[in-house]
């Protein structure tokens, strides 16, 4: 099958287009064709129509999330909609993501959860520590981003420390470059990606 990717930019590290890029490479290690704009089966939209698809071609839509600020709810997600309502399908990138916007927008016919968080497994080699932290804490908390303030690094470390209470064992390993939030916590280590 020819599956082309819409409104993705591939040289961009954004996790929207970083997953993109996983996706791809694992459609193409299944026998599927990367397509362009003019010759495909069907369409894989990340979060809205950018105008390139084509009349009676199928797609699929991938959602990480819609915008709730009442200012902004119409207009910024207008078009978003409008994809959401002619999409043959819906990827969501978690139950919490699928579940909010469902409240809101309806149940899709067809619909599916695909993460896009970093797979650790080949990351283990490249964190420096990683199997000693595995040797010294029960429970290893991982947040991975490219990080900015629509992220809430400062947020997750909040949980964390909340959550320790319960998991005194435990620790927390920020992934990621820029992180916008950075404190001296025994328990909490910062890692960047390198890509």
């Amino acid at each position: 099958m020819k599956v082309y990717f819409s409104n993705v930019n591939f040289s961009s590290a954004s996790g929207p287009n970083s997953f993109a890029t996983r996706l791809a490479h694992q459609l193409n290690l299944s026998g599927h064709i990367i397509a362009d704009k003019h010759d495909y089966d069907i369409s894989l939209v990340f979060i809205e129509n950018d105008g390139t698809l084509q009349d009676g071609k199928p797609y699929v839509q991938r959602l990480d999330g819609i915008w709730f600020k009442p200012d902004e709810y119409a207009w910024k997600n207008a078009n978003i909609k409008k994809t959401f309502d002619k999409a043959n399908g819906i990827v969501f990138q978690s139950e919490f993501n699928k579940n909010q916007i469902t409240k809101w927008w309806g149940t899709p016919a067809e619909s599916v959860v695909i993460p896009n968080g970093i797979d650790l497994q080949p990351m283990t080699e490249s964190l420096p520590g990683f199997m000693k932290l595995r040797n010294e804490y029960e429970q290893i908390f991982v947040c991975s981003a490219n990080w900015h303030a629509q992220k809430r690094l400062k947020e997750n470390i909040r949980f964390y420390k909340h959550i320790r209470k319960t998991y005194p064992k435990s620790c927390l390993v920020v992934l990621g470059n820029n992180p916008d939030y950075v404190i001296s916590d025994p328990h909490i280590f910062y890692r960047p990606i390198v890509t």
